[in-house]
């Protein structure tokens, strides 16, 4: 090789090898020096540089086109924990899927994935709501109690042969779960979900959950579609959107209004004739049906009110600032996505950026 090609070579590897080891600007594609912390042109940090390298989380395709991986391992997971009979972490999960889902843009189409999601939070929460209780009428044993008042006048309570009149004689009852148990087991449900996600290496990023190898690799637009579809619920209520209802201390039952109904029973005299070994006999109580309770008229026998709080939504307030989208204008470009001719540092030329308000998910703190 002649002396002059040579040089020119070594001319042009020195030049690659200063700009590999300085590395080029990913925001405005300026050579920095070398072992610059910050790009001499923009002024964006080193870190900041290496952040808009990484390739943004794929849009999901269609469940005809394979999906996305990640929200089918999330719906796997809460499948399995609904096979296991944990209806409440099993919700979370649905959850957490259709966070992920909204945030890829899987397409529509006839029966969408997203709305197969949503159906099994509804299915999740409504198995979860009513709980099997022992009969508060017989106690559990099934059988009806009445009063008998012996010759003596004293009032026994006492067995009978036939069938509770609440329970049918099964002895159980099948009831909406006290509002305060409910939000005692759905604490405790979301100890072991975060558990779950954190033994699988999942970040949280507000209420949603993502793998650690995705973390700084979404857009504004993707962080607040998934936060906003996976909202911190109304603090009072819990998501639930009722409240525990104080009249009936939440049992959704009063005593029975008559007053001569003693447990369901009305107690009437026989003027002095002896009637079954007694001198007074009873009949059923026609305002309680001898059950001897009456449904809560405060809380139309529920237990629970709806949270005035929420209204009932179960929802925070929609944020002001940006009315719910969970985005807003980027103030560093003022919406445009750049600046001084260059992307936006602030925004990544995206024109909005995560609302500072709500963190994104669309809803009032």
């Amino acid at each position: 090789m002649k002396p002059a090609r040579l040089a020119f070579v070594l001319i042009i590897c020195f030049a690659l090898a200063v700009a590999a080891d300085a590395g080029v600007c990913g925001r405005c594609g300026y050579e920095s020096s070398d072992g610059a912390a910050t790009c001499e042109h923009c002024g964006a940090p080193v870190q900041a540089v290496e952040q808009v390298r990484k390739e943004p989380m794929p849009e999901a395709q269609s469940d005809a086109g394979g999906g996305s991986a990640i929200v089918s391992n999330e719906m796997a997971a809460a499948g399995e924990f609904l096979r296991k009979g944990d209806a409440d972490v099993a919700r979370l999960l649905y959850r957490n899927a259709l966070a992920l889902e909204m945030m890829t843009a899987s397409e529509s189409g006839e029966r969408t994935r997203t709305g197969k999601i949503q159906e099994m939070i509804t299915r999740c929460g409504a198995s979860a709501a009513r709980v099997k209780r022992e009969c508060r009428s017989c106690g559990g044993n099934g059988k009806r109690v009445v009063e008998i008042t012996g010759l003596d006048g004293e009032v026994r309570k006492s067995t009978s042969g036939l069938p509770c009149l609440v329970c049918g004689g099964s002895g159980t009852e099948t009831a909406e779960e006290p509002i305060l148990k409910r939000r005692e087991r759905l604490g405790q449900a979301m100890r072991r979900y975060t558990e779950f996600q954190r033994g699988r290496k999942y970040a949280s990023m507000g209420m949603v959950w993502i793998p650690v190898e995705k973390e700084g690799t979404l857009s504004q637009r993707q962080t607040a579609l998934a936060k906003r579809s996976c909202a911190a619920p109304c603090d009072k209520c819990l998501g639930l959107g009722r409240v525990g209802c104080k009249k009936c201390e939440g049992t959704g039952s009063l005593p029975c209004t008559n007053r001569e109904c003693k447990n369901g029973q009305i107690v009437k005299e026989n003027e002095g004739q002896i009637s079954s070994g007694s001198l007074r006999s009873s009949a059923k109580c026609l305002v309680c049906g001898g059950k001897a309770t009456i449904a809560c008229q405060s809380c139309e026998g529920k237990g629970s009110v709806p949270c005035s709080e929420c209204d009932g939504t179960g929802e925070r307030a929609v944020c002001a600032d940006c009315a719910g989208s969970g985005l807003v204008r980027c103030r560093g470009c003022d919406g445009t996505g750049t600046e001084n001719g260059v992307p936006c540092r602030t925004c990544g030329g995206e024109k909005q950026i995560v609302c500072s308000s709500c963190s994104g998910d669309g809803r009032k703190r």
